[in-house]
């Protein structure tokens, strides 16, 4: 006989069972020889429904449903609670494959089959960064409570981070669907609800909140949630504080320096700290970290050639001769615009041209392809142009994109 408590798990169970199939729940009623008014009840009020309806249930979905998750794949979900918490990736990886083995073993179980829909995606994730969508989410969510917290605890993780790539009102649709996402104390989920309360502007928030991460990461030695921490506040910084960036990033790169620190998180920060020198014209530090970026495993062919077009512009405005035999050789396909490609190819050119030949060559075949995300495209033409005599060629091209930030600002407003 089940207790209440067992029958109101294994309802929710069924319920998971059938959204992650995607049967309607009159499909599903006629599945497991059931009328859609009995299955609707077991949904309102599971505690009524007799067990023997729910060996019924299993019996014609020929699943069996233990009160446990199997004690080797819960050990393994804790092992991973504890990698993830520490941003291990690869280890991450090496667990989930562990974990879909050994569900292999328990698919006649209900929960393990659920958690294996679950395993498949976040596996995908490790690999190949994927992200679940509105939809998943929504069913995860409903249910991340069945499994026990470290699992209520990954799901939840997941499930948020999915959130951002679907969208922000999304996101925030999310945490007032779940207020508890605001109480759960995992170091992973606590940073994305700072970075959120920094999104939302509500700085209070994400300050004390914040003040707990730094504490707690820094108590369990833990550097990428430190790391982690300093990239919320540094986006608080740019917004509030410009004056303490610089000193933000400059501890973000000793963390980035630790041992087993990782490499996917390393190019990241400096690629981004590069552009924040590159701004601040320091472009000799920020030509040192973009040909650290080089020296990391290469992520895919658009980041090595918006690295190296940067590391072209800093060699530019240092006027250090740029040596080409130290890149691949670039075709369009290795850039994600027209513009970008154009100016790697001006780069390439412009120790043979004339001065008036650079400024011909930067109006034909760059400008013409600007398009309105090129911020960075443009802002490297423009401190471009600074090398040049004030020209009418010069001025007609400033003018042109002048005209074109403040068409973009139209835009956005």
């Amino acid at each position: 006989m089940l207790t209440n408590a067992e029958k109101e798990q294994l309802s929710k169970q069924i319920q998971l069972y059938r959204m992650l199939s995607g049967m309607s729940v009159r499909r599903f009623a006629e599945a497991i020889h059931m009328s859609s008014a009995t299955f609707a009840k077991i949904q309102k009020k599971a505690s009524d429904v007799s067990t023997c309806t729910y060996d019924k249930i299993l019996s014609n979905l020929c699943l069996t449903y233990h009160k446990e998750i199997p004690a080797c794949i819960k050990t393994e979900i804790m092992e991973l609670h504890k990698a993830l918490n520490y941003f291990d990736q690869e280890n991450c990886k090496q667990i989930i494959d562990r974990i879909r083995k050994q569900l292999e073993a328990y698919q006649s179980e209900i929960s393990c089959v659920n958690l294996t829909v679950f395993f498949q995606n976040l596996s995908r994730y490790f690999s190949q960064l994927y992200y679940l969508s509105e939809n998943s989410i929504r069913i995860f969510m409903q249910y991340h409570d069945i499994f026990g917290k470290e699992m209520s605890e990954l799901i939840c993780f997941y499930c948020v981070y999915s959130s951002t790539m679907v969208s922000f009102p999304f996101e925030k649709q999310l945490y007032e669907q779940h207020p508890e996402l605001e109480m759960i104390d995992y170091l992973p989920i606590q940073v994305h609800l700072m970075t959120k309360y920094q999104h939302d502007h509500n700085f209070e928030k994400m300050i004390l909140l914040g003040e707990t991460i730094k504490e707690r990461a820094i108590q369990t030695n833990n550097q990428i949630m430190l790391y982690e921490y300093w990239d919320c506040i540094v986006g608080y910084y740019v917004q509030i504080e410009p004056n303490k960036i610089k000193q933000a990033l400059k501890e973000m790169y000793r963390l980035a320096q630790t041992k087993d620190f990782p490499l996917i998180k390393k190019k990241q920060f400096y690629g981004n700290y590069g552009r924040y020198c590159m701004k601040e014209q320091d472009y000799q530090t920020a030509l040192d970290l973009f040909y650290q970026t080089l020296k990391l495993p290469e992520s895919n062919m658009y980041v090595y050639s918006c690295v190296v077009l940067n590391i072209l512009f800093c060699e530019s405005q240092l006027d250090v001769a740029s040596d080409f035999r130290k890149f691949r050789k670039m075709n369009r396909q290795y850039f994600e615009s027209k513009s970008d490609y154009g100016l790697y190819c001006y780069y390439c050119e412009k120790q043979n041209l004339k001065n008036h030949e650079r400024l011909a060559y930067l109006e034909r075949k760059v400008l013409p392809h600007l398009t309105f995300y090129d911020n960075v495209t443009r802002y490297q033409i423009d401190v471009e142009l600074e090398h040049f005599q004030n020209t009418s060629k010069k001025l007609s091209i400033l003018k042109r994109l002048k005209q074109e930030n403040e068409d973009k600002k139209v835009s956005l407003n």
